[in-house]
């Protein structure tokens, strides 16, 4: 009879429900505004949240370093595409006619278009271990200037998680030169080239 009497006046609101029937939700935490410069691995070895794309290359002399293999940086990918029709011709591959289309973007005069074609190279990497100053280097020969090697690069402040840095040998240097008939991809690392992929005739 008692419990009935309480839980009668529980409901008219007469009196409180005791502080163990009672539930608070806690409002929910402002999450962080999330910037890919700051995503890091979980562990070393594993992928950032996203790649990020950084800086631009630019012309650098070939040099040559010691070469000493770190685990934790990985150069995952690297992708080329020679963005010219007459040589690569889409034919009916939709993949091609794009790829045409996303290196052109915003080029619209003849000359505009002309100093977009050339050979791109497109480099996925990594590095799981901890934050540290790198630069991603691309040293290449063209078919005219047969052995003169020429070097761009990259660099990245404090690099830590995943990357993606594009390569262009495009405008007057590929008119002159042509196409790039091999080509060695280092990630450079406290002096050391830490990080390559080569193609098959370097």
């Amino acid at each position: 009879m008692g419990m009935r009497l309480i839980a009668g006046l529980m409901v008219l609101g007469w009196i409180a429900a005791p502080a163990w029937s009672q539930t608070e939700t806690a409002p929910a935490p402002e999450s962080a505004a999330f910037s890919a410069e700051s995503a890091e691995p979980a562990a070393p070895g594993a992928e950032a949240e996203a790649a990020v794309e950084t800086g631009v290359a630019a012309p650098s002399e070939p040099w040559n370093l010691p070469e000493e293999a770190d685990a934790q940086v990985r150069i995952r990918k690297v992708y080329d595409f020679l963005n010219d029709p007459q040589k690569t011709s889409p034919g009916s591959s939709r993949g091609l006619a794009y790829e045409f289309k996303y290196f052109n973007h915003g080029a619209i005069t003849p000359a505009q278009i002309r100093s977009r074609q050339g050979q791109y190279f497109v480099v996925t990497w990594t590095n799981g271990g901890a934050a540290a100053d790198c630069v991603l280097r691309l040293d290449y020969r063209q078919a005219a200037s047969r052995d003169q090697v020429r070097t761009l690069e990259i660099p990245y402040k404090q690099a830590r998680g995943t990357f993606k840095g594009t390569f262009s040998v495009t405008g007057e240097q590929y008119a002159e030169f042509g196409d790039v008939h091999s080509w060695r991809i280092s990630v450079v690392k406290d002096g050391r080239i830490v990080a390559q992929e080569r193609s098959f005739v370097w």
